[in-house]
């Protein structure tokens, strides 16, 4: 046998040695709880899913079969239960009929499964307190606090996925609906992950990719820890923050695109489209009020104050700023950041 033919042989063995390995590791999940509903309790409705695959043992999937072809909102009249089962779920709004990715996500994504807020009260839309998580294909809005939250917990908030959702924007993804409500010195977010003081935690190994963050009240995405808590490792890459759901018109938020404060580190920003913020487009700044450094933080590969098709759609401050000012906080702290290009 020739030595071609032995290199291509033993390539295939250990491709379908990988495609078996992984095969085996595909989760199987202990339930599919499937919403039929649009309304916002009773069986077959979000909040009753979410409530089924928090008390059942195992992964579940949450998927969607709501009758009609438009954009189908669910109102929500209160807070909906935090995904709190260990194991994880995955909430998949692509499976609603008529919705898909199409070629060139997050620009030509077609969503069809609305949660709207404005009537929930104070709380985020999907709130992430647990690991193994997957919310995808959803648009997000309207709601007082943010659109998602992942909030640390002792035992590690670690492999949650959010992808390929509209956070503050309309199922077009033109008309803003923002997250976040009215309170300027609350730092709301259209997606944060967050440790909060009363009860600190860790949040790590989370990715956020390939959505829509634009028109929040507060910032795009926001990574905040506190004393005791540790947001690192997280990445939040190939997202449109500020943009319409083509990436060719501003929506922004009111704050910063993303804003990384307090002691977060070894985080990675990259491959980010970043226009139109009412503040900078990235910001890294700690906390002197507890000697707290934003720290060994990578940015990378982002297009900040223009459009992917070259347009400038500039952030009102600046594209990237280390340690600068934030409203009500002095900034500094901030070192060991890495920019790239």
């Amino acid at each position: 046998m020739s030595t071609i033919n032995m290199s291509i042989n033993m390539n295939f063995r250990i491709f379908y040695s990988l495609l078996f390995m992984l095969l085996l590791l595909q989760p199987v999940y202990a339930a599919n709880y499937v919403v039929r509903s649009t309304a916002d309790a009773g069986t077959h409705t979000l909040r009753w899913a979410i409530l089924q695959s928090n008390a059942n043992p195992g992964p579940d999937i949450i998927t969607f079969d709501i009758s009609g072809d438009g954009p189908r909102i669910i109102s929500l009249g209160s807070a909906l239960p935090p995904l709190s089962d260990p194991a994880g779920v995955i909430i998949d709004g692509l499976s609603q009929p008529h919705s898909g990715l199409g070629k060139h996500p997050p620009a030509t994504m077609r969503l069809r499964i609305v949660i709207d807020g404005r009537r929930a009260g104070n709380t985020p839309g999907i709130w992430v307190h647990s690991p193994s998580n997957q919310v995808k294909g959803l648009v997000i809005n309207n709601f007082a606090e943010e659109g998602i939250r992942i909030q640390a917990i002792k035992s590690g908030t670690r492999d949650n996925v959010i992808r390929h959702c509209i956070i503050g924007l309309d199922a077009n993804g033109v008309t803003v609906r923002p997250n976040g409500g009215e309170t300027l010195h609350t730092h709301w977010a259209g997606i944060s992950i967050v440790s909060y003081s009363h009860a600190p935690g860790l949040a790590y190994d989370n990715l956020v990719f390939g959505n829509v963050i634009s028109g929040n009240t507060g910032e795009g995405v926001l990574l905040s820890d506190c004393k005791g808590g540790r947001i690192y490792s997280n990445t939040i890459s190939g997202n449109y923050i500020g943009s319409t759901l083509a990436g060719k018109a501003a929506a922004g938020n009111q704050r910063d695109g993303i804003l990384l404060m307090g002691g977060c580190y070894g985080n990675t920003l990259s491959g980010n489209m970043i226009v139109g913020n009412a503040g900078n487009g990235i910001h890294l700044v700690g906390d002197i009020t507890r000697n707290a450094k934003a720290h060994h933080n990578i940015v990378r590969n982002n297009v900040i104050g223009m459009t992917f098709d070259n347009k400038q759609l500039e952030n009102a401050l600046n594209g990237i700023s280390i340690g600068g000012p934030e409203p009500d906080y002095p900034g500094g702290f901030a070192s060991d950041n890495t920019l790239r290009e």
